[in-house]
């Protein structure tokens, strides 16, 4: 992890467990484990997938209280007709703040001020 990290990387997180919609202590767990174990500084470790892609409101809500920068569990496969058009657009990365996770399917009460979306596969 360390080499990653001396070569430019960004260490995100995934949980500790690999439960789908993973509770705060899953996801703590894991960043804790970067820290304690990697040495990963815990403000570097900004980011979060969702094991199995699974994901919910309130996964995003805990993230957005365990103080992440974004999430990284929405797909964008081509020929989608999401709003990055398969990435030909590149619509990505997106606030939350008044969307939820998937902007072309905006339901305001999906919002997570202050977490930004990248998708996967862009």
């Amino acid at each position: 992890v360390n080499g990653l990290r001396r070569g430019g990387h960004e260490i995100a997180t995934h949980t500790y467990g690999h439960t789908g919609n993973p509770t705060p202590i899953e996801i703590e767990g894991a960043r804790a484990w970067l820290t304690d174990e990697c040495g990963v500084p815990e403000e570097d470790i900004r980011g979060f997938r969702a094991p199995n892609l699974h994901r919910t409101q309130d996964t995003f809500l805990r993230l957005r209280e365990l103080g992440f920068l974004y999430d990284s569990t929405v797909t964008e496969p081509p020929d989608s007709g999401t709003y990055s058009d398969g990435g030909r657009n590149n619509y990505w990365p997106y606030t939350m703040d008044e969307c939820g996770p998937e902007p072309w399917r905006c339901e305001p009460s999906d919002a997570v001020p202050g977490l930004f979306e990248v998708p996967m596969w862009t």
